[in-house]
């Protein structure tokens, strides 16, 4: 959005000698200007700018915060030696802290994958976010900001180093050299590909889960308002761990049978 709107400002002002500034009033409703000056703030004051975004532009303010919330995380992440980046744990899930061996609490938890699970839906046009959803997220990101201040770095330091130690130790046991993630971890991302390419599935929505040996499938309704259908699908490894991925090869075939054969399962 910043390069579109700059390169229109360049345009303007070269060819037509005009403001884009100037130019924008006459072509865009207040509330959506208000959006556009508001959703980037750069000081402290960002999240209190984003709660007044949020009550005329509750999408772009969610967005937003969701773009704060990974940068608060990845910069305490640097500061304590998390490099992973490009872990499947995306760094706006409370996961991404915990593989790298800094805890959460349950219920701060909780909300970062509620708030992680409506910026999914909203960003892939499957709900759209209402004043409360993003008063809720920005109160949840502002709880994780004081959770992380308060954390001893050098301690914290010490806590990721040996959950680093710990995945790199685990490595060689899940599927001899293929699987070089936690099991979780890999299951998710052979999953969530099987969704997106299973021609059985047609043009279904899914979002997906992996924790603790379990895999959380909802499929999303067609259209809102709607049910959303879950399922739940447990997992188990040997002691060596070489049998995933024929309890993936499992899994997929119920799912097949879950969410193409019209079985009813619970509704949310």
């Amino acid at each position: 959005m910043n390069l579109a709107k700059d390169f229109f400002g360049e345009v303007l002002k070269l060819h037509y000698g005009q403001d884009l500034d100037e130019v924008l009033p006459q072509f865009a409703e207040e509330k959506d200007l208000a959006a556009l000056t508001m959703r980037e703030p750069a000081d402290e004051s960002e999240l209190e700018n984003l709660k007044k975004l949020g009550k005329v532009h509750p999408l772009g303010a969610l967005l937003s915060a969701i773009a704060y919330l990974e940068r608060t995380i990845l910069k305490f992440g640097e500061s304590v030696g998390i490099t992973n980046r490009l872990s499947p744990s995306m760094p706006i899930s409370g996961r991404y802290l915990e593989i790298n061996g800094i805890e959460l609490p349950e219920d701060l938890k909780e909300r970062l994958d509620n708030t992680r699970r409506l910026r999914n839906m909203a960003a892939h046009g499957r709900a759209e976010p209402t004043r409360d959803d993003v008063a809720t997220a920005i109160s949840t990101i502002e709880e994780l900001e004081v959770f992380l201040s308060k954390q001893d770095i050098e301690s914290s330091k010490d806590k990721v180093f040996l959950a680093r130690k710990r995945r790199e130790a685990e490595k060689p046991t899940y599927d001899n050299s293929r699987v070089l993630i936690p099991p979780d971890q890999w299951m998710h991302e052979v999953l969530k590909n099987f969704l997106m390419v299973e021609p059985s599935l047609g043009k279904k929505k899914f979002i997906i889960e992996v924790k603790e040996g379990k895999v959380l499938l909802s499929e999303l309704p067609e259209m809102l308002p709607g049910d959303t259908k879950s399922f739940e699908y447990p997992f188990a490894l040997n002691d060596r761990g070489d049998n995933i991925s024929s309890e993936s090869e499992r899994i997929k075939l119920e799912i097949i049978r879950d969410c193409s054969s019209g079985t009813a399962p619970k509704s949310n």
